[in-house]
């Protein structure tokens, strides 16, 4: 399915939006816009999804304003995160709202006159950057936050921001205002010489490998890291940026539905990066599902709590990752409420699952 929306329904959507007297359209009101506007999308599985899109394409528009990715006004309860209220950028006719038409932009500031719409908050933070570029106040490259308080005051503001219709191919960009990029260290220690990583979600399960593999004559992987859980997606670009040569990325975690969500996220990330393929470390895999077995959990430990409804019908795409030998059982033990994490493996389940 296209993620298109039809023009006419994101008319319908904001010209509803656009009835609201005060200045933050609060929440009752956009989701019942929204149902009046996409009827096929209300009530669906996925309606989240679709609503959090017709936001942002009304935002690209230049006809409404997102609130700040990481502040308050977001529902976060469930997979796909959707903000509460929303800012609509109402026309007021006044020659000082429509200056950015006729002002003469740095040249790589020329599509600034082609928008329709702009905060007032844009509108400063754009001429604030025409006037570094004129002064030559970028020639230094400079951390994000620096940059963010040098332009808006607050550390913050400038990374929520580059998530807004401001940013994007032919707009503003961070290598436009020379920031460095946002990229925690990937934490990875040689234990070999192969070009291959063998990648944990966890510290714990990192430590136990690194002395596994220090141990053998000839390992494996040529390196070991873990990922910090729900930051490997953060921190995987600084791969790239090492001088290790690293041809093979395997990857293992938990073995439930956050775990795969992190590894699918991951692969794809990497592959729109162009970094390794990052694959299932299927042999830990088994080893894992052999382990608790042992342990006397076939099935698994159960969840702490169960999944949101929205969060358990996405298991299958997550599944994916895994070889398709495992898909099966790993599915069933997730749909029933358990798990298995990567620190049932120890020493000992390590060094058997890599001398075979």
């Amino acid at each position: 399915m296209s993620d298109d929306l039809e023009a006419h329904r994101l008319d319908r959507f904001i010209k509803a939006l656009s009835r609201s007297t005060t200045r933050w359209v609060d929440n009752s009101l956009l989701w019942k816009a929204f149902a009046d506007a996409f009827p096929t999308f209300a009530g669906s599985s996925d309606q989240r999804h679709w609503f959090l899109l017709a936001l942002q394409q009304l935002e690209a528009r230049g006809e409404i304003e997102l609130p700040a990715p990481r502040g308050s006004r977001w529902d976060r309860r469930f997979d796909v995160a959707v903000p509460t209220t929303v800012h609509v950028l109402r026309e007021n006719g006044s020659a000082p709202a429509r200056r950015w038409k006729t002002f003469p932009w740095h040249a790589q500031l020329q599509w600034v006159a082609s928008l329709t719409r702009l905060s007032q908050e844009q509108e400063d933070l754009l001429l604030k950057i025409h006037e570094g570029l004129v002064h030559g106040k970028y020639s230094k490259r400079a951390p994000l936050k620096y940059r963010s308080l040098q332009l808006t005051g607050n550390e913050k503001r400038l990374g929520e921001l580059a998530s807004s219709s401001l940013f994007g191919i032919d707009r503003l960009t961070l290598d436009l205002l020379n920031c460095y990029p946002e990229t925690p260290p990937l934490a990875i220690e040689s234990v070999g010489h192969a070009p291959s990583l063998i990648l944990f979600e966890n510290a714990d399960s990192f430590a136990v490998a690194k002395e596994v593999l220090k141990g053998m004559p000839q390992p494996p992987y040529g390196a070991v890291g873990f990922g910090g859980g729900n930051g490997l997606c953060r921190s995987l670009p600084y791969l790239g940026m090492t001088d290790r040569r690293v041809e093979v990325v395997d990857y293992v975690g938990d073995l439930d539905y956050f775990g795969l969500k992190i590894a699918s996220s991951a692969t794809k990330l990497s592959r729109d990066l162009g970094l390794p393929t990052i694959r299932p470390a299927t042999r830990l895999h088994q080893a894992m599902m052999d382990s608790a077995r042992a342990f006397g959990h076939p099935e698994g430990w159960p969840e702490s709590e169960p999944l949101p409804t929205p969060a358990s019908r996405d298991v299958g795409r997550y599944l994916d990752f895994l070889d398709s030998s495992l898909r099966s059982s790993v599915g069933e033990m997730i749909h029933s409420g358990r798990r298995i994490p990567e620190e049932v493996l120890g020493p000992d389940e390590l060094a058997a699952a890599w001398s075979t």
